[in-house]
């Protein structure tokens, strides 16, 4: 009866410091099962029996103890332990019910320079709990090199309702594709086609595309733009002519074919030529029922012109589209001659000087841009340099201001603030002048405004933008695919 009573306590002993020893997670994964446990699932970890002996319990207890992650995960979410069951096989179902979002394996990488790994999505919330997925496919992180890139073709196109005081009110539609014909070459910028067609409330209509080639690592750019159209507007003259704020009745119609080839010759140096063929048949006709109509109207010119060009450009940008960092600085230098078929001789210059910086992992952007133009005294009015055309002085119709010089220099701050969205504000200031040494009394042409961006596509930074700029006259509405400069 001694005997029996010290058994009973001394098994009563060793059973309190295996309760004492063991922590209580080990209870919860099975420390305690009875003698012949169940068979666990394959992924589930086999833990012994525990033993009477206090040194082999502590030691299972250390052993069998998971990490403070993977302790959390196998807990029932009710709090409840375990009684005799595999942890892994009685709180997986618990573990899915307590989250809304799946347990996404990472996917495996690849070669980035390989043209069939893709980029990495962005993960997405599972459907249901029990929504089972394939194994993830290998992917690269676009972050992490400048080759993860898509090869497959994305389009954008928007319509272009805009209002100027030359064309009146318009509609038109552009449309841009962006492709990657050689896969191999991944370091090369994408490959696009653009087209622009537009109508007006005045009977003018104009059609353009232009295609752009990249190709070898980036080593050799190309690009070829053609166009036409008629045009019905008002011809302010040229010089001292434009600030008296009268014009004439202009009808014109033009075709334009220009192709271009750019060779890489020094780090981000491009040095290559230009070819532009441009033919123009213009009217200037008197005011209608204006008594006081000059004399020397109507006018009637068909000239053919016909240049060869020298182009350099200095391209360190991140994207072309809408870049975040680096400088973009062309030049161009065009002679017309008629010893290429052309009508008469003149020549210009162009420098166009950009540059971009970026904050807040590319959320707000400044781009700064400087621009010069001259042409020769003996450049037909038509070609001669003009505001409103092309980014410069946004706000202004085009040809209100044109003369043999033409220089602008303007700031803009983008700001995307939500998923796709950016916000911009711009200002800026610019001069016309018959020369050089009359930069100094040229008029003075400010220019400021603001828009609205959407991010098309996250990977190109293509955009689409609608801005609305305003000079020292009437606004002018602007709507297009990728940035202004």
């Amino acid at each position: 009866m001694t005997w029996r009573s010290g058994a009973r306590r001394n098994q009563r002993g060793v059973v309190l410091v295996v309760m004492l020893l063991v922590p209580a997670g080990a209870h919860a994964q099975g420390l305690e099962a009875p003698a012949r446990p169940a068979d666990p699932p394959p992924s589930a970890e086999i833990l012994p029996e525990p033993t009477t002996s206090s040194d082999s319990a502590a030691e299972q207890g250390e052993q069998s103890q998971p990490a403070a992650g993977e302790q959390a995960q196998s807990e029932p979410a009710t709090g409840e332990q375990a009684q005799g069951e595999p942890a892994a096989e009685k709180d997986a179902p618990n573990a899915e019910n307590a989250s809304s979002e799946a347990a996404q394996p990472p996917a495996p990488t690849c070669d980035p320079a390989d043209p069939a790994c893709p980029p990495c999505q962005v993960k997405k919330k599972a459907k249901a709990p029990d929504d089972t997925t394939a194994a993830p496919a290998p992917c690269c992180d676009p972050k992490a090199s400048k080759l993860c890139v898509s090869m497959k073709p994305k389009f954008v196109a928007i319509p272009v309702p805009t209002y100027n005081p030359q064309l009146e009110f318009s509609l038109g539609v552009m449309g841009m594709l962006t492709y990657r014909p050689i896969k191999e070459d991944k370091e090369s910028p994408p490959w696009s086609s653009a087209v622009f067609a537009m109508y007006t409330t005045n009977n003018s209509f104009a059609m353009f595309t232009r295609h752009e080639a990249f190709w070898d690592r980036d080593n050799n750019r190309a690009e070829v733009a053609f166009g036409g159209g008629k045009f019905n507007s008002t011809f302010y003259g040229t010089g001292d002519q434009n600030t008296a704020g009268f014009g004439l009745p202009l009808s014109s119609a033009g075709l334009m074919f220009q192709p271009q080839y750019m060779r890489r010759v020094w780090n981000r140096l491009y040095l290559g030529a230009r070819y532009r063929l441009f033919w123009n048949e213009a009217v200037l006709s008197p005011p209608a029922d204006d008594p006081d109509a000059p004399e020397f109207v109507p006018i009637t010119t068909n000239l053919l012109h016909s240049g060869l060009g020298a182009v350099a450009t200095f391209d360190s940008r991140d994207n072309r589209f809408s870049a975040t960092e680096g400088f973009y600085v062309p030049l161009t230098s065009m002679f017309f001659s008629q010893a290429f078929g052309g009508d008469d001789d003149f020549a210009n210059m162009d420098l166009a000087i950009n540059y971009y910086h970026s904050w807040f992992d590319r959320h707000l952007i400044l781009a700064s841009r400087g621009y010069f133009i001259i042409a020769t005294a003996d450049t037909p009015a038509h070609m001669k340099p003009a505001v409103g055309m092309g980014a410069d002085l946004r706000g202004y119709a085009y040809g209100r201001y044109r003369d043999n010089v033409f220089m602008a220099t303007q700031a803009e701050l983008r700001w995307y603030f939500w998923w796709k969205l950016g916000a911009v504000a711009w200002a800026g200031i610019g001069t016309t002048a018959a020369g050089l040494d009359q930069l100094g009394s040229g008029t003075v042409l400010p220019s400021y405004g603001l828009g609205l961006r959407f991010l098309a596509f996250e990977e190109e930074r293509l955009v689409i933008r609608v801005d609305y700029g305003r000079g020292d006259e009437e606004g002018q509405f602007y709507f297009s695919v990728s940035e202004a400069f």
